[in-house]
């Protein structure tokens, strides 16, 4: 989530010979001091500033370059050229100033360090009276987000309202402290690029106008969401001040614990970094002529942001979805799940969501797990045979992630007299490249290296093993759906403990923080197990049984130790629950921390059907997949940013760590 402890540390520190600027455009990265990569000179076209649909006279717009050689949102770089026509200064930078109709222009150019770099606009004070001589507002801070600097030119206009504001607070909610603190560090700079790319599938940055579908055509945005959020903090923009009512009370509402909101803009980061909390308070904030339209007809259980993909094919009950170190995400398709005699594939999308490709190779079918090696070389895709076709074995299949082929010796076939059929699910790749694959019915659990070959006398037969994770150490560690146990082992394949913590009942996910606790949902008591890795013991308050959970079988940890969890109540054909399904947020300690509680915890997105595999990239977004619908849910900057591909984290003992 945003608000990581240490960025809220963080002092709101003048940038001094770093000016912070006006206007739309361009980018710079780094910090005061910070040596200048190559520049490229661009021209800075012109913008409004609205509140709602009133035009906002005498904003400071500045042109901003979010940092990429600080941390997590450190100060970002003003980027406009002092002395320039119309400009003048303060201490954030060099700004414009808008005119009467809300308009600003910018006769300069700007200097962006490289062509990527990520810029965006920022907007602070002015009148929104629309009376001469009104009020300063300095409650009033809006933004948006423009993107790389080589992606803007003189022919660019930026309409800044409070759509543009609340879809870049959401999108870069891990990256960013207030309107002059974006930023991530070296080393997840892609992240901070995909999640200003993110911000281009939810508004139209030249009419400011919340998107029904992204630009692409492949996805549908949550318009009436978004436009809702923006009516909430715009009585707030068109108000006096920070003194009105209106701002005390959307202050007041999206206060956290470590502190109360001054400005519109903290209000729209906390909403986003905590959205089931207020929902009802907050929803009747919104202006009773609420200016941006469609909105929700009633309050939400939450104010999350989903975008739900659809393929240009269609796609059959997709189960586990992963995502390997370019940020492209893999999930299987299932069409032998509705005929028997179809043919399966794997689909593979694109960072944003855009289908890619769709792979129908041999040994792909009915495909229940899903796995990537460290290297991000290679796919692993657990395949149970399906009855009433030619594939009458479980099967394991490995595929290059480049060409999509299958590697030679593949796939391997489980003999059913040594592991039983339909019984394969977990699949997770160690520190040494071997691959481990459990058999839930025959109790079994495989080792195999790289080339496909069992190893180290398995399969060994433990009792009924479902799901399978590595530690940050290289131990390999299994849920026993069958025994109410869990299982170690250690990376050469030599069995080490098997431990039995009261409350384990029916386990089957399986994930692992950067203390290698060990993270199990309950299938049949609805609950969540926290497990020491040291002695097997349970971790305080463990397990965890009310938080709203319904036969839970798929677990994830962000790069902060949040553990996320796929919900699949109304979704799942049998359940008997009537409660929507939901995607869980819980704290290290076990807690629900997006503000809800109990079933209402969690995030209930309208493009939820059966919600069941969960990944998290690099920028914080999770990816869901939907097995009724066939199509991806990617909850907009729900978690912390998380390295993947996992065994990549795991190998390098850096699981539950930001990238």
């Amino acid at each position: 989530m945003r608000r990581f402890n240490f960025l809220f540390a963080l002092q709101y520190a003048i940038l001094g010979l770093c000016s912070l600027s006006t206007l739309f455009l361009a980018g710079c990265a780094g910090v005061t001091g910070t040596a200048v990569p190559s520049s490229l000179e661009t021209s800075i076209p012109a913008g409004s500033v609205h509140g709602g649909q009133q035009p906002i006279q005498g904003a400071h717009v500045y042109l901003m370059a979010a940092n990429t050689t600080g941390t997590y949102g450190s100060a970002s770089t003003s980027l406009l050229h002092s002395g320039d026509p119309g400009t003048a200064n303060d201490s954030i930078g060099t700004y414009v100033t808008t005119n009467s109709s809300g308009g600003f222009n910018y006769a300069g150019t700007a200097t962006c360090p490289t062509p990527s770099t990520q810029v965006y606009l920022l907007a602070m004070g002015g009148n929104p009276t629309g009376l001469q001589g009104g009020p300063n507002n300095s409650a009033s801070v809006l933004t948006a987000a423009l993107g790389s600097c080589s992606t803007i030119n003189s022919a660019t206009f930026t309409s800044m309202n409070e759509v543009t504001t609340v879809a870049m607070a959401f999108a870069l909610n891990q990256f960013m402290v207030d309107g002059t603190h974006v930023g991530a560090p070296a080393s997840n700079v892609t992240g901070l690029k995909r999640a200003f790319a993110t911000v281009a599938n939810l508004v139209n940055s030249s009419t400011g106008a919340a998107l029904a579908v992204t630009p692409g055509g492949n996805a549908v945005a949550p318009q009436a969401t978004l436009n809702t959020l923006a009516n909430i903090i715009a009585p707030c923009v068109n108000s006096g001040g920070s003194a009105s009512s209106a701002c005390s009370t959307l202050f007041s509402q999206t206060s956290t614990a470590s502190g109360t909101p001054t400005t519109v803009l903290g209000a729209a980061l906390n909403i986003a970094a905590f959205p089931g909390s207020q929902t009802a308070a907050l929803y009747s904030d919104a202006a009773a002529t609420a200016p941006f339209q469609p909105t929700l007809g009633a309050a939400p259980n939450d104010f999350s942001l989903g975008i739900t993909y659809s393929p240009s094919i269609g796609v059959a009950q997709p189960s586990a979805v992963v995502i390997d170190a370019s940020g492209n995400l893999w999930m299987a398709n299932c069409q032998s799940c509705v005929t028997p005699t179809a043919t399966d594939s794997i689909v593979e999308y694109g960072p944003d969501g855009t289908f890619l490709h769709s792979y129908s190779n041999a040994g792909i079918h009915n495909t229940k797990g899903l796995a990537i090696d460290a290297a991000s070389s290679y796919l692993y895709s657990l395949n149970q045979a399906v009855a009433g076709s030619t594939h009458t074995l479980d099967q394991l299949t490995k595929m290059s992630l480049a060409t999509g082929a299958v590697q030679s010796g593949f796939p391997v076939t489980f003999a059913s007299g040594t592991y039983g059929t339909n019984t394969f699910n977990g699949i997770a790749v160690d520190n040494s490249g071997e691959i481990w694959a459990t058999a839930a019915a025959a109790g079994a659990i495989v080792e195999l290296n790289p080339g496909g070959n069992v190893i180290n006398g398995g399969p060994y037969y433990i009792g009924g093993t479902y799901g399978v994770a590595v530690d940050n150490i290289g131990n390999i560690w299994f849920a026993g759906s069958g025994g109410n146990n869990l299982l170690q082992f250690d990376t050469n394949g030599d069995f080490l403990n098997n431990f039995t913590p009261a409350g384990l009942n029916q386990p089957q996910g399986i994930a692992i923080n950067s203390s290698n606790e060990i993270w199990m949902p309950n299938v049949a008591s609805n609950s969540l197990s926290k497990i020491e890795f040291f002695n097997g013991s349970n971790g305080s308050g463990s397990p965890y049984t009310s938080l709203g959970l319904f036969k839970p079988t798929v677990i994830a940890i962000d790069g902060t130790n949040q553990v996320v969890i796929p919900n699949c109540r109304v979704g799942c054909a049998g359940s008997g629950s009537t409660l929507p399904d939901s995607v869980l947020r819980l704290s290290q300690g076990g807690a629900s921390n997006t503000g809800g509680s109990g079933s209402s915890a969690g995030a209930q997105n309208a493009g939820f059907s059966g919600v069941n595999g969960a990944a998290i990239d690099v920028s914080g977004n999770v990816w869901v997949t939907n097995s009724v619908t066939g199509k991806l849910t990617e909850i907009v900057s729900f978690a912390a940013p998380t390295i993947q591909p996992i065994a990549a984290a795991s190998s390098a003992g850096t699981l539950g760590q930001l990238p």
